[in-house]
Protein backbone atom coordinates (compact mmCIF):
# COMPACT_ATOMS: atom_id res chain seq x y z
CA UNK A 1 0.00 0.00 0.00
CA UNK A 2 1.81 3.12 -0.70
CA UNK A 3 0.37 6.41 0.85
CA UNK A 4 1.25 9.92 -0.48
CA UNK A 5 0.51 13.62 -0.15
CA UNK A 6 -2.98 14.73 -1.90
CA UNK A 7 -1.58 17.36 -4.42
CA UNK A 8 1.78 16.91 -5.54
CA UNK A 9 1.12 18.77 -7.95
CA UNK A 10 1.79 22.19 -5.41
CA UNK A 11 5.46 21.33 -5.86
CA UNK A 12 5.63 22.36 -9.06
CA UNK A 13 7.60 25.25 -10.05
CA UNK A 14 7.07 27.48 -13.25
CA UNK A 15 10.16 28.86 -15.04
CA UNK A 16 8.64 30.68 -18.31
CA UNK A 17 6.85 28.13 -20.11
CA UNK A 18 7.89 25.11 -18.48
CA UNK A 19 7.09 23.61 -14.92
CA UNK A 20 9.64 21.77 -12.88
CA UNK A 21 8.75 19.71 -9.96
CA UNK A 22 10.45 21.18 -6.65
CA UNK A 23 13.09 23.59 -6.32
CA UNK A 24 16.70 23.51 -6.57
CA UNK A 25 18.98 25.20 -3.43
CA UNK A 26 21.24 26.88 -6.44
CA UNK A 27 18.65 29.45 -6.79
CA UNK A 28 20.21 30.99 -3.52
CA UNK A 29 21.99 33.94 -4.84
CA UNK A 30 25.48 33.84 -2.74
CA UNK A 31 27.56 30.96 -2.82
CA UNK A 32 27.52 30.03 0.98
CA UNK A 33 23.84 29.87 0.22
CA UNK A 34 23.74 27.65 -2.78
CA UNK A 35 26.33 25.14 -0.62
CA UNK A 36 24.38 24.91 2.54
CA UNK A 37 20.80 25.59 1.54
CA UNK A 38 18.79 22.40 1.26
CA UNK A 39 17.30 22.80 4.70
CA UNK A 40 15.47 26.02 3.73
CA UNK A 41 14.57 25.00 0.20
CA UNK A 42 12.94 22.22 1.68
CA UNK A 43 11.23 24.12 3.94
CA UNK A 44 10.72 27.04 1.65
CA UNK A 45 8.89 23.72 -0.38
CA UNK A 46 6.85 22.77 2.34
CA UNK A 47 5.55 26.04 3.43
CA UNK A 48 4.29 25.95 -0.41
CA UNK A 49 2.50 23.05 -0.08
CA UNK A 50 0.89 24.06 3.38
CA UNK A 51 -0.18 27.35 1.73
CA UNK A 52 -1.98 25.77 -1.19
CA UNK A 53 -3.56 23.09 0.46
CA UNK A 54 -4.40 25.01 3.61
CA UNK A 55 -4.76 28.55 3.58
CA UNK A 56 -3.69 30.14 0.43
CA UNK A 57 -4.35 33.69 2.22
CA UNK A 58 -2.27 33.52 5.08
CA UNK A 59 0.77 32.31 2.98
CA UNK A 60 1.10 34.68 0.41
CA UNK A 61 4.33 36.49 1.68
CA UNK A 62 3.79 39.10 -0.78
CA UNK A 63 4.13 37.12 -4.04
CA UNK A 64 2.93 34.58 -6.05
CA UNK A 65 5.85 32.01 -5.36
CA UNK A 66 4.18 29.44 -7.56
CA UNK A 67 6.57 31.50 -10.47
CA UNK A 68 10.59 30.85 -9.60
CA UNK A 69 11.12 34.52 -9.12
CA UNK A 70 8.26 34.42 -6.29
CA UNK A 71 9.34 31.48 -4.91
CA UNK A 72 13.13 32.51 -4.89
CA UNK A 73 11.87 35.23 -2.64
CA UNK A 74 10.01 32.98 -0.40
CA UNK A 75 13.48 30.88 -0.27
CA UNK A 76 15.18 34.47 1.02
CA UNK A 77 12.44 34.73 3.75
CA UNK A 78 12.80 31.23 4.91
CA UNK A 79 16.76 30.94 4.90
CA UNK A 80 16.24 34.02 7.89
CA UNK A 81 14.42 31.50 9.70
CA UNK A 82 15.98 27.80 8.97
CA UNK A 83 19.38 29.49 8.75
CA UNK A 84 22.53 27.23 8.55
CA UNK A 85 25.26 26.56 10.80
CA UNK A 86 29.11 26.43 9.91
CA UNK A 87 27.83 22.58 9.88
CA UNK A 88 24.47 23.21 7.63
CA UNK A 89 21.08 22.27 9.19
CA UNK A 90 22.43 19.62 11.19
CA UNK A 91 19.51 18.55 13.42
CA UNK A 92 15.83 19.12 13.16
CA UNK A 93 15.83 21.07 16.20
CA UNK A 94 17.44 24.04 13.52
CA UNK A 95 14.75 23.11 11.21
CA UNK A 96 12.07 22.67 13.65
CA UNK A 97 12.09 25.74 15.55
CA UNK A 98 13.06 28.10 12.19
CA UNK A 99 9.60 26.89 10.57
CA UNK A 100 7.56 27.10 13.76
CA UNK A 101 8.57 31.10 13.99
CA UNK A 102 8.50 32.22 10.55
CA UNK A 103 4.88 30.58 10.99
CA UNK A 104 4.62 33.21 13.75
CA UNK A 105 5.61 35.87 12.53
CA UNK A 106 3.19 35.41 9.81
CA UNK A 107 0.01 35.02 11.93
CA UNK A 108 0.05 31.10 11.33
CA UNK A 109 0.52 28.11 13.36
CA UNK A 110 2.77 25.57 12.45
CA UNK A 111 3.09 22.44 14.23
CA UNK A 112 5.91 20.18 13.41
CA UNK A 113 6.77 16.68 15.12
CA UNK A 114 9.99 14.93 14.81
CA UNK A 115 11.52 11.51 15.00
CA UNK A 116 15.40 11.33 15.34
CA UNK A 117 16.84 8.31 13.87
CA UNK A 118 20.26 7.74 15.22
CA UNK A 119 23.06 6.08 13.79
CA UNK A 120 23.92 3.37 16.14
CA UNK A 121 21.89 0.69 15.96
CA UNK A 122 22.03 -0.59 19.29
CA UNK A 123 19.90 2.98 20.53
CA UNK A 124 17.81 3.08 17.07
CA UNK A 125 13.86 3.02 17.26
CA UNK A 126 12.38 -0.10 15.49
CA UNK A 127 11.80 0.25 11.96
CA UNK A 128 8.39 0.31 12.55
CA UNK A 129 8.01 3.41 14.29
CA UNK A 130 9.27 4.86 11.29
CA UNK A 131 7.39 3.48 9.26
CA UNK A 132 4.50 4.37 11.25
CA UNK A 133 5.09 7.95 11.49
CA UNK A 134 5.75 8.21 7.52
CA UNK A 135 2.39 6.46 6.84
CA UNK A 136 0.48 8.54 9.46
CA UNK A 137 1.93 11.83 8.67
CA UNK A 138 1.71 11.01 4.76
CA UNK A 139 -2.13 9.59 4.96
CA UNK A 140 -2.91 12.72 6.35
CA UNK A 141 -1.55 15.25 3.85
CA UNK A 142 1.46 16.08 6.29
CA UNK A 143 4.48 16.72 4.25
CA UNK A 144 8.08 15.60 5.42
CA UNK A 145 11.29 16.96 6.07
CA UNK A 146 14.48 14.39 5.37
CA UNK A 147 17.53 14.71 7.03
CA UNK A 148 20.32 12.49 5.43
CA UNK A 149 23.43 12.37 7.47
CA UNK A 150 25.00 8.84 6.04
CA UNK A 151 23.58 7.07 3.39
CA UNK A 152 24.70 3.73 4.84
CA UNK A 153 24.15 1.13 1.47
CA UNK A 154 21.47 3.71 -0.27
CA UNK A 155 23.46 5.21 -2.59
CA UNK A 156 20.53 7.12 -4.23
CA UNK A 157 20.64 10.20 -1.40
CA UNK A 158 23.43 12.90 -0.86
CA UNK A 159 25.03 12.74 2.56
CA UNK A 160 24.48 15.85 4.93
CA UNK A 161 21.08 17.18 3.11
CA UNK A 162 17.54 17.66 3.19
CA UNK A 163 14.74 16.75 1.17
CA UNK A 164 10.95 16.44 1.09
CA UNK A 165 9.63 13.30 0.97
CA UNK A 166 6.15 12.85 -0.38
CA UNK A 167 5.26 9.55 -0.88
CA UNK A 168 6.31 5.89 1.26
CA UNK A 169 5.12 2.02 0.07
CA UNK A 170 5.02 -0.11 3.01
CA UNK A 171 5.15 -3.34 0.68
CA UNK A 172 8.45 -2.91 -0.75
CA UNK A 173 10.06 -0.38 1.89
CA UNK A 174 9.89 2.85 -1.46
CA UNK A 175 10.22 6.56 -0.50
CA UNK A 176 9.73 9.04 -3.27
CA UNK A 177 11.50 12.17 -2.20
CA UNK A 178 12.00 15.96 -3.93
CA UNK A 179 15.70 16.57 -4.28
CA UNK A 180 16.70 19.95 -6.27
CA UNK A 181 14.09 19.54 -9.16
CA UNK A 182 14.59 15.87 -9.00
CA UNK A 183 12.54 12.33 -8.27
CA UNK A 184 14.22 9.94 -6.06
CA UNK A 185 12.74 6.40 -5.35
CA UNK A 186 14.90 5.44 -2.42
CA UNK A 187 14.93 2.26 0.13
CA UNK A 188 13.94 4.05 3.19
CA UNK A 189 14.71 0.72 5.39
CA UNK A 190 17.91 -0.05 3.79
CA UNK A 191 18.56 3.28 4.53
CA UNK A 192 17.49 3.26 7.97
CA UNK A 193 19.24 0.08 8.99
CA UNK A 194 22.68 1.15 7.25
CA UNK A 195 22.97 4.71 8.00
CA UNK A 196 26.27 5.42 10.44
CA UNK A 197 25.12 8.87 11.07
CA UNK A 198 21.22 8.38 11.06
CA UNK A 199 19.20 11.80 10.39
CA UNK A 200 15.80 12.84 11.15
CA UNK A 201 12.62 13.03 9.79
CA UNK A 202 9.53 15.68 10.24
CA UNK A 203 6.14 16.38 9.70
CA UNK A 204 4.71 19.26 9.09
CA UNK A 205 1.12 21.24 9.82
CA UNK A 206 -0.41 24.01 10.35
CA UNK A 207 -3.54 24.53 12.23
CA UNK A 208 -6.63 25.73 10.06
Amino acid sequence: MEVKLKKTEYFNTRISDEIYFGADQEWYKSLHQRLSGCGPTTAALIIRYLSLSRRPEKFNCGSDFIDKAGFEKLMELVWDYVTPRWRGVYNSGIFVNGIENFGKDIDVKIKCRALEIPGDNYIKPEYEKAEAFLTDSLSNDRPIAFLNLNNGEEKRLDLWHWVVLYAYNKYNNQAIICDNCAVREIDFHLWYKTTTLGGAIVSVDMES
